[in-house]
Order: structure tokens, then C-alpha cells, then sequence
């Protein structure tokens, strides 16, 4: 069943730059699912930790404080945008455009070559999410 993580709601709980790389790890993620457009149509909803691996990376503009709560944001995988969700799993090699906001309006900004989601925990049921559509 296709999943998405959401990332409003989602909290910023660690931003490391290592060697090139960029891990940021939502504690907890939002994870999404349905028959075919999880985030939209109902489904059901989980929380997890997860880590967002970014390869060859580099921060155009960084967090200033660690934990936050994000507001929403954005994730450019090749030509595809996602606007306030990641799909999961995902693990791809190609331009990778990170633009997260968190709820006091800082907006930070992540360019890498790379992008791998990897489940830090496994997934806790949240809730059935009775859809957007009417």
C-alpha cells in the first residue's frame, strides 16, 4: 500500500553534518497510508522515527534550534516535487532539493545528490485519517 511521510507535525529532533552527508532524524515522523493516494484519501496513520540521509550534501541555511515542530515544507527528487510529504521508502540518486519550515518561520534549505529514508523504530498505529476528499 503506498505510504508518505507527512511533515507537518513532524519534529526536527537532531540536524548532524558529517563527511558530506546530512542526517536529520523526525522523532516522531507522521507515516501515511492508502489504497492510492495516502495523505489524501483515508487510510491509516502511523508515527515512527526516521532518519532522512542526505549524501554529497550541502545546507544552504541551517537549523538554529533542535527540537522543532515543522510546520510543512517541500522534498525535489529528480523533476518530482513533493509539497508536505516524502514518499516511503525512498532511496534515489539523483538531485535532491530539502526545503523544511518549522512553526516559528524558519525555513531551512538542503541540496544533496542522494536522498535515503531508513526507520530508526518501528511504526506505532496513530489513528484511521478519514480522508480530504468529499
Amino acid at each position: 500500500m503506498p505510504s508518505v511521510i507527512e511533515l507537518h507535525d513532524s519534529v526536527v529532533t537532531r540536524f548532524d553534518e558529517r563527511d558530506g552527508s546530512i542526517v536529520i532524524r523526525l522523532s516522531p515522523a507522521w507515516l501515511h497510508r492508502a489504497p492510492s493516494k495516502p495523505g489524501i484519501e483515508a487510510g491509516e496513520v502511523f508515527t515512527l522515527d526516521l532518519d532522512i540521509i542526505l549524501s554529497s550534501a550541502t545546507i544552504s541555511v541551517p537549523f538554529t534550534e533542535i527540537p522543532t515542530e515543522l510546520q510543512g515544507g517541500a522534498v525535489t527528487v529528480g523533476n518530482e516535487r513533493f509539497d508536505n510529504c516524502i514518499p516511503f521508502p525512498l532511496d534515489a540518486t539523483c538531485n535532491i532539493n530539502v526545503e523544511l519550515i518549522d512553526y516559528y518561520g524558519r525555513d531551512v534549505r538542503v541540496i544533496a545528490k542522494s536522498v535515503s529514508l531508513v526507520a530508526a523504530t518501528e511504526e506505532r498505529y496513530a489513528e484511521n485519517f478519514p480522508g480530504t476528499e468529499a
